[in-house]
């Protein structure tokens, strides 16, 4: 007779497979029991991971619109202008063939 049947080892397995994934399960409160034992055991535990709320960065707050006559007016970038160009002048016609006049 064992101490724990298949069916334990394979739940036990499973979540040994699990800490691995996410080392940060060890500090829920519920199995505070075997971290200590880990711990005991010379095992490294990972830092207790930061609560959430922490770990966001916190969102600046949204500048209050400006009133239209105090915004800045945006800087447009000079555009290169193009040197106009006969509409025709781009037009390859392929002569070969034609009959002249």
């Amino acid at each position: 007779m064992s101490f724990m049947s298949d069916a334990e080892i394979d739940k036990l397995r499973q979540f040994i497979s699990a800490v691995r994934a996410k080392p940060d399960l060890l500090w829920e409160p519920k199995i505070e029991f075997f971290r200590e034992y880990l711990s005991a055991m010379g095992a490294k535990i990972p830092e207790k991971p930061k609560p959430q709320q922490e770990e966001e960065a916190p969102k600046p707050k949204p500048e209050p619109a400006k009133p239209k006559e105090q915004e800045e007016p945006m800087e447009k970038e000079p555009e290169e202008e193009e040197p106009e160009e006969d509409p025709e002048s781009e037009v390859e016609l392929d002569m070969e063939g034609v009959i002249g006049r």
